[in-house]
């Protein structure tokens, strides 16, 4: 026998669901949520991100991977993970973990180390303190803002104050959020689509420098 749910009630990741036959109608909220349907039914999206169809555009650019757990999108990023990523935003993540970086860091693991110190000695990081980086806690948005904001060439103030990809106002409510994974994609495929602090449209820059290629990004482009 199964259980019945009521109206708003969370459901199960890998259970099975069955709605009424004869006109019965499910309604799913979720920004993550991935759904296998059987039977006749039709669907209707929402007006949300999409934020796994983000995360698999970010993958086929190599710039996003998911964790043993699969892309876990509703989880907070860890300051570990957006290390990770902002060093595949970069190009720089093509034998990551062979290399060796002074940093003043002692948190770091052994898997972490490699990227953060790189973004240590570029000066994409400054740390929580002069000796830690508090790889295990979840970045805040204002931070993976101001990630963003120097990948494009933004002084930490610009970012602040609307100057780079995100508005002021935006910028100013982000104080204390924390991030989910998803919300670090489509933050990050925003930043794909802005200008540089230069001027020039970022992912050109990326693509110039190898780090994306060219027919990739135009197909995930296409499908934004």
């Amino acid at each position: 026998a199964g259980t019945a749910l009521s109206a708003g009630a969370a459901l199960t990741a890998r259970h099975r669901g069955l709605a009424a036959e004869g006109g019965g109608t499910v309604t799913v909220t979720s920004d993550t949520a991935v759904l296998s349907l059987e039977g006749a039914y039709t669907t209707a999206s929402g007006s949300g991100v999409d934020y796994n169809a983000l995360a698999d555009a970010l993958r086929d650019m190599g710039l996003f991977q998911g964790t043993e757990a699969g892309d876990a999108l509703g989880q907070n990023l860890t300051r570990a993970e957006a290390a990770v990523m902002l060093v595949r935003l970069y190009g720089a993540a093509d034998g990551m973990a062979a290399q060796t970086y002074p940093t003043p860091f002692t948190d770091l693991s052994d898997w972490s180390k490699p990227y953060v110190s790189w973004l240590y000695q570029h000066g994409l990081t400054h740390g929580t303190s002069q000796t830690t980086y508090s790889p295990n806690d979840p970045i805040t948005k204002q931070s993976y803002l101001l990630f963003l904001g120097r990948a494009l060439g933004y002084a930490d103030n610009d970012t602040a104050t609307g100057k780079s990809f995100v508005s002021a106002a935006d910028y100013q409510a982000a104080q204390g959020q924390t991030l989910t994974r998803g919300e670090a994609v489509s933050l990050t495929v925003d930043a794909l689509f802005s200008t540089t602090s230069s001027g020039l449209a970022f992912s050109d820059v990326l693509i110039e420098q190898g780090a994306i290629d060219a027919e990739t990004f135009a197909l995930a482009a296409g499908d934004r």
